[in-house]
């Protein structure tokens, strides 16, 4: 996918914008941006870390439901769904993500 500039977080309208914006990202501290980027790591992390089947419920809604070792591609769906597969076959669920909610 190609970005153009109106799927960036900031946006430049023109020079003295252009600068006001670089010296508004030389004065953030690298601390705090590793701090980020650290926070970020975790929540992704945290995206793809299995969870036992006991750890669903019905608020969750749909998911991916995986067996292991993972030889097959995940059921998306809820264990209350009439295809429900046999509750021994998939054990972990991981959530569904939305692309827009990564984007956004």
């Amino acid at each position: 996918m190609n970005l153009t500039p109106q799927h960036h977080r900031v946006r430049v309208e023109n020079a003295a914008d252009r600068l006001d914006t670089i010296d508004k990202l030389n004065s953030v501290s690298p601390l705090l941006v590793v701090a980020d980027l650290v926070e970020l790591a975790e929540a992704y992390r945290d995206l793809l870390r299995p969870r036992p089947l006991d750890e669903w419920h019905e608020d969750i809604g749909p998911v991916l439901w995986w067996r292991f070792p993972i030889s097959e591609p995940p059921y998306v769906g809820t264990p209350l769904a009439n295809d429900w597969p046999d509750p021994e076959w998939h054990t972990h669920w991981t959530p569904l993500v939305c692309p827009r909610d990564i984007i956004q």
